[in-house]
C-alpha cells in the first residue's frame, strides 16, 4: 500500500519508502514493488546509452513517447497511427542468475528530441475517435512487465495513465520508462557421463 502523504506528480511514483520518486530505472529498481524488480542491494544496475546516431535497441518493441491518440505496447506505431520516440538508455542488473533477469529502458540525459518533435509537427495522423486524449498528443509511457515462466504469468502494467500533453514536455519525456523482470524455468538435462580410465 502506498504510504506517500500526497499524490505524486506525473512522471513519478510512490516508492516503498513512502517518498515520491521519479520514474527512472534506478529509482524503480530500488523503490518499486519487488514483485516487478526482484531488487537486490548487492546487485546494482549497469547502464548503456544511445546517441542520436546509434541504432535503436533491436529487441525493444515498446516506445518511450508516442505522438498520437493512444499508447502502444508490444508494437511501434507509424503514421497514420502515431509517431514515436525510442528509448535511449538500457539498464541491466549485474548478476549471473540464469533464472531471473531484470532489464529497464529509460531516456538518457541529453537525449535530442528535435527529430521526433519535428516529425510529430508534420505528421498526418488519424483523428482520435472515442479515445483519450481527444486530440493527438504526446503520451509519455511507463510500462512494467513481469514475464514469469514458472507460474505461466505474463503481466504488463501501464503506470502513470493519463500522462499526456498537447505540447511536447521534455521533463515528462525524461520520465518515460519500460522495465521487464523475466523469470525463466530452467530445464536440466540428463547427467553427463565421463569415460573412466582403464587400470
Amino acid at each position: 500500500m502506498c504510504a506517500c502523504p500526497t499524490p505524486c506528480e506525473p512522471s513519478s511514483f510512490c516508492g516503498s519508502d513512502g517518498i515520491c520518486r521519479p520514474y527512472n530505472c534506478n529509482s524503480w529498481y530500488q523503490y518499486a514493488n519487488i514483485t516487478y524488480t526482484s531488487y537486490d542491494a548487492s546487485l546494482p544496475l549497469s547502464c548503456e546509452g544511445r546517441s542520436k546516431f546509434d541504432p535503436e535497441f533491436d529487441e525493444l518493441v515498446n516506445p518511450a513517447v508516442v505522438f498520437g491518440c493512444t499508447g502502444f505496447s508490444g508494437t511501434l506505431p507509424s503514421p497514420p497511427e502515431g509517431i514515436y520516440q525510442p528509448f535511449t538508455r538500457k539498464c541491466t542488473r549485474n548478476d549471473t542468475n540464469l533464472e531471473e533477469k531484470f532489464v529497464c529502458y529509460e531516456m538518457a540525459e541529453g537525449t535530442n528530441y528535435d527529430i521526433f518533435v519535428e516529425k510529430a509537427a508534420s505528421a498526418t495522423l488519424d483523428p482520435c475517435d472515442g479515445t483519450s486524449p481527444d486530440l493527438p498528443s504526446f503520451i509519455y509511457q511507463v510500462l512494467t512487465e513481469r514475464d514469469d515462466d514458472i507460474n505461466n504469468l505474463n503481466e504488463i502494467v501501464m503506470n502513470d495513465g493519463g500522462n499526456s500533453t498537447l505540447e511536447f514536455n521534455e521533463t515528462r519525456a525524461m520520465g518515460a520508462m519500460y522495465s521487464v523482470l523475466t523469470i525463466a524455468k530452467l530445464t536440466t538435462g540428463a547427467p553427463t557421463s565421463f569415460p573412466t580410465s582403464l587400470p
